[in-house]
């Protein structure tokens, strides 16, 4: 329409917000299972899609438009849990983690011990206590030391994988 200010397909990451960029995983026979139980905690891709916290979110266009994805759970080698940076954040970790459904929300968690789940830490490390319940799953993180209030920051090498800062493309 021609009243509509932007033409999201001319900037390239608004394309790949907004799934116009399908992809095959580079060919990868990798699988990976998407919780749907979070999906309240992603609707904002366009709000949290630019600027330094914006990892999560592009992590989950990007495999959400692949064709790793799968709705198998059994044929998973991987459960992602997504939820971006912010408020939505915040009620990943600190409340439906613990919370007494998290079996029922998260219910391959506990196969593995969450050793084959995944999720993205845009910016500000949870701390231990926060994160005890997902302490075997990996954490893609854009950091790897940070020390608030005097409590350690959670981010282990043997497991997690630090990922580049997301930069805007116009930067």
């Amino acid at each position: 329409d021609d009243d509509w200010p932007l033409d999201p397909t001319s900037y390239f990451q608004y394309r790949l917000l907004l799934g116009f960029h399908s992809h095959d995983c580079a060919g990868s026979p990798l699988r990976i299972y998407m919780y749907n139980t979070t999906s309240d905690l992603t609707r904002g891709r366009l709000w949290t899609g630019t600027g330094m916290m914006a990892a999560a979110t592009h992590i989950h266009a990007f495999l959400a438009a692949g064709s790793c994805i799968t709705a198998d759970p059994d044929e998973a080698n991987l459960f992602f849990i997504p939820a971006y940076h912010g408020r939505q954040y915040e009620e990943f970790v600190k409340v439906r983690a613990h919370a007494p459904y998290a079996d029922e929300a998260f219910p391959y968690l506990a196969r593995r011990r969450g050793a084959d789940h995944f999720f993205v830490v845009s910016a500000n490390l949870p701390s231990w206590p926060t994160l005890d319940p997902l302490r075997h799953a990996m954490m893609l993180t854009v950091e790897s030391y940070q020390v608030n209030d005097e409590i350690g920051r959670w981010y282990s090498p043997w497991k997690d994988v630090m990922v580049p800062g997301y930069i805007d493309r116009w930067r």
